[in-house]
């Protein structure tokens, strides 16, 4: 059965890419060198370095492509290598001695049953290809003294059995980064279970700290010790329970640059929504599943609420089990992405693609706004920010915030441009009182979606009352007609 996540592959191949120019390409046809490749020089040059051997490891990790040789039947076929035979890993290959006849220095390869690893598919062997996380799991075997790394660019090396267990820490930490930064159904255990590090103070075993109101997290442990705070490793069922007890107004992510592509992110935002929605089993991210909308107009703002480029635009719809789906394309290259990061984007290659939306398979609203239920999708920091929380001095009054037309004696005449804005305003603020939850007089943290949302919670709190809510909701409808007394 198709799935939700390529089924729009082939429409957005046909009518998007053979529709922008010839520059464009997707994605998934980028071509890039092996990550390894990209830093081996430098790794090689540095091995004084406290950080060359996890770096240098790193890179072997998170490439994408290996080929490790196997038999017939696909079991690993390992080779037998003297000591000397080859050099170790990061270890610079000498050039021939003059004065031996070409002979080559010694190497310091420590030899015994090496399994040949390939960057590309040899024509005259049988390989069998594992992303460079499986690769490291290859390595629990105990009949295995190394791994012997032939590369097109370099002469081949040793990864010996001593980097092991730092190879499979690595994989684990690149797992973790995978699933923060590509959302993807059945993550939630996954996220849960992982090892994260969060910074504690020296002298605090209690707060974790924060930066601008974001708890500072890591995915790797501080393996050179330099850094300001110390690094406590906690699951990540913990450390959401935590964030949730502390109050916390969300996390930043830092995620190790190496190997990464120049447009993609170091840094992820999680929203406080996450952690409390996560505890209970349920992934919101973007890309996790559909995003359940409730009209086109909510996805629109949605798209217009998260800076979703707007030149040609291109709403691609089909249906799934009965369940109508929705993606926004468009054409060009852009900065955009749906994870929130606080880092410099740089352009990431076309086309430009929404997450997937979720409709219902029959729209029927009436005078209901964006949808008869309170919002999944709209984060409620956005709107208060929206109907004006934040302007200078009169955000916190609504009676002065909103009042159009023009005044004239007894009272305020409105054209149909000032009509039909604050019917606009109308639906906003309805939606936005839609958060509140029943028996409640304010919307809580854990309503918040994004981190510019949260910054309006924290710095205009009063737009999260139930009292400045339904003022707002007032002073919108009172400006529904043409003239308004005094």
């Amino acid at each position: 059965m198709t799935d939700w996540l390529d089924i729009f592959d082939q429409v957005i191949y046909n009518e998007v890419m053979f529709s922008t120019s010839s520059e464009t390409a997707p994605a998934r046809q980028e071509k890039s060198s092996p990550l390894f490749n990209q830093a081996i020089m430098d790794l090689f040059a540095s091995s004084a370095n406290d950080t060359a051997v996890p770096d240098f490891l790193t890179t072997i990790v998170k490439q994408d492509e290996w080929w490790i040789a196997t038999k017939p039947d696909g079991s690993l076929n390992p080779i037998k290598a003297e000591a000397g035979e080859f050099r170790k890993m990061m270890e610079i290959d000498q050039p021939p001695s003059p004065k031996r006849k070409r002979q080559k220095s010694a190497r310091t390869g420590s030899g015994g049953i090496l399994l040949p690893v390939y960057d590309e598919p040899p024509s005259d062997k049988i390989t069998h290809k594992v992303t460079g996380c499986e690769l490291a799991a290859q390595t629990t075997s105990k009949d295995l003294d190394g791994l012997l790394v032939y590369s097109k660019d370099q002469t081949e090396f040793e990864i010996d059995a001593s980097n092991f267990d730092l190879m499979r820490d690595i994989a684990s930490e690149t797992d973790l980064e995978r699933w923060l930064t590509t959302p993807s159904p059945g993550q939630v255990e996954k996220l849960l279970q992982s090892t994260w590090y969060a910074e504690f103070h020296h002298s605090d075993n209690i707060n974790i700290s924060t930066r601008d109101r974001l708890a500072l997290i890591h995915t790797r442990p501080d393996r050179l010790g330099l850094s300001f705070n110390k690094r406590v490793p906690m699951t990540g069922e913990k450390l959401f329970r935590t964030l949730v007890e502390q109050k916390v107004g969300g996390a930043l992510v830092e995620i190790s640059r190496i190997g990464l592509k120049h447009y993609e992110t170091s840094t992820i935002i999680l929203s406080p929504a996450f952690f409390y929605k996560l505890l209970e089993g349920e992934d919101i991210r973007p890309g996790a599943k559909p995003m359940p909308a409730q009209s086109m107009d909510e996805i629109k703002l949605w798209l217009d609420f998260s800076k979703f480029p707007y030149n040609n635009r291109r709403f691609l719809e089909t249906t799934l089990n009965g369940e109508k789906l929705v993606r926004v394309v468009a054409p060009d290259s852009s900065e955009w992405q749906a994870l929130e990061t606080i880092r410099l984007e740089f352009k990431k290659p076309a086309p430009t693609l929404s997450p997937v939306f979720s409709l219902p398979a029959q729209e029927n609203f009436v005078d209901s706004g964006f949808g008869p239920h309170p919002s999944r999708l709209l984060c409620p920091g956005l709107l208060a920010a929206e109907l004006g929380a934040m302007a200078f001095q009169v955000g916190k009054y609504p009676e002065k915030l909103w009042q159009p037309g023009r005044w004239v004696l007894l009272g305020r005449l409105l054209n149909q441009d000032d009509i039909e804005d604050s019917k606009k305003r109308l639906r906003l603020a309805r939606e936005l009182q839609k958060l509140i939850p029943p028996g409640s007089d304010s919307i809580p943290l854990s309503a918040i979606l994004t981190n510019k949302g949260m910054n309006v919670f924290h710095e205009h709190p009063i737009a999260f009352t139930k009292a400045w809510i339904d003022a707002t909701v007032a002073q919108a409808e009172k400006y529904t007609k043409s003239f308004v007394w005094n």
